[in-house]
């Protein structure tokens, strides 16, 4: 059985690795306290969760919506890719990118 301490250190060296290829490959190694963000709340969702998480509860943290928008336009293939459209229907809602949505920034 394994030990899920070492398993938890794992994940958080895990992490700690996202947070560095983000920031070398999309900020061009410079500091994003929006990337540290989201891998403190990923963290913090695996230990309460026990990894029993699915992309939808991932891709509603705030943290990762606001990385997400504060990517710069040149790395945006994902934000092309991922339309706010589809980010909605994803959690079951329609959007017509009305005022409220567009001030929310799409935290469904």
């Amino acid at each position: 059985m394994p030990n899920i301490e070492e398993i938890y250190d794992n994940v958080e060296v895990f992490i700690s690795n996202l947070e560095i290829l983000l920031t070398k490959n999309i900020f061009k190694g410079k500091f994003q306290q929006e990337v540290k963000t989201l891998g403190t709340e990923l963290y913090k969702l695996c230990k309460v969760k026990q990894f029993k998480i699915d992309s939808s509860e991932i891709l509603s943290m705030p943290s990762f919506v606001d990385l997400f928008y504060h990517t710069p336009k040149k790395s945006q293939g994902l934000r092309d890719y991922i339309s706010h459209k589809r980010i909605h229907r994803a959690f079951g809602q329609e959007c017509h990118l009305n005022q409220t949505c567009r001030d929310n920034r799409i935290r469904v």
